[in-house]
């Protein structure tokens, strides 16, 4: 698979747009998605934000269900030339003396029981990049901005991936002496380590950039802690 990583030091812009006009086979294999979901149990239909064109500075996006992004992922040949994914944040957090925090997804979500960033999640529609990882560190730690400090875009990832059209990485530092309430059906365990030693991570659209994101990481280290 292709994936870009490139080092950034502001957020891309974010810029509403419609969305595209489907092929007539295009809407019906997403009416059939659509149905599915509807009728699985376990379907879940909700809201997302979905790129279409994606670079360093800018991100397109239009407002979307989960149902685009799964018929991306069943037809990429029909639908990759109207969008490139779904967009999402992650906050790769530093503990002095620790190392980088790792997380195990849940066994009963996407990319279940595998090693991840600290945290990351998908935007929703009106909202903010910063918000939506800012979310995610609230709903899988219990861990929210007064708790971090010196949080700072540094990458964004973009390519043909499953989860994530464009993905806008940040870095941060943990405040001394917090404790972490996990959210047992997102994380089932976490841990700290440097990088020279931590996990790879198992996701196809960060294992394939890993080896770019390492100085990166690195290198934000290097100069704020």
């Amino acid at each position: 698979m292709d994936y870009f990583l490139q080092p950034i030091a502001t957020e891309p812009e974010l810029v509403m747009v419609n969305p595209p006009h489907l092929s007539a086979k295009a809407g019906t294999l997403l009416a059939r998605v659509t149905d599915e979901i509807a009728q699985s149990p376990m379907g879940f239909d909700g809201e997302i934000l979905l790129a279409g064109s994606v670079s360093r500075d800018r991100i397109e996006a239009f407002p979307a269900s989960w149902s685009w992004q799964e018929a991306r992922r069943r037809y990429p040949e029909t639908f990759s030339p109207y969008y490139s994914g779904q967009i999402g944040a992650g906050i790769m957090l530093y503990k002095k003396d620790e190392g980088w925090l790792w997380q195990k997804r849940g066994d009963d979500i996407l990319d279940p029981a595998t090693w991840y960033l600290s945290v990351s999640g998908g935007l929703l529609p009106r909202q903010a990049i910063i918000e939506a990882a800012i979310s995610e560190s609230l709903e899988e730690l219990q861990l929210g901005v007064p708790k971090m400090k010196r949080l700072e875009p540094i990458a964004l990832r973009y390519g043909p991936g499953f989860s994530d059209g464009a993905f806008i990485i940040y870095a941060a530092e943990i405040v001394d002496e917090i404790e972490f309430r996990l959210e047992p059906e997102e994380v089932s365990h976490i841990a700290f380590h440097p990088l020279e030693s931590a996990p790879l991570p198992q996701a196809d659209h960060l294992k394939f950039i890993w080896s770019s994101l390492k100085p990166l990481l690195e290198e934000w280290r290097s100069k704020r802690i």
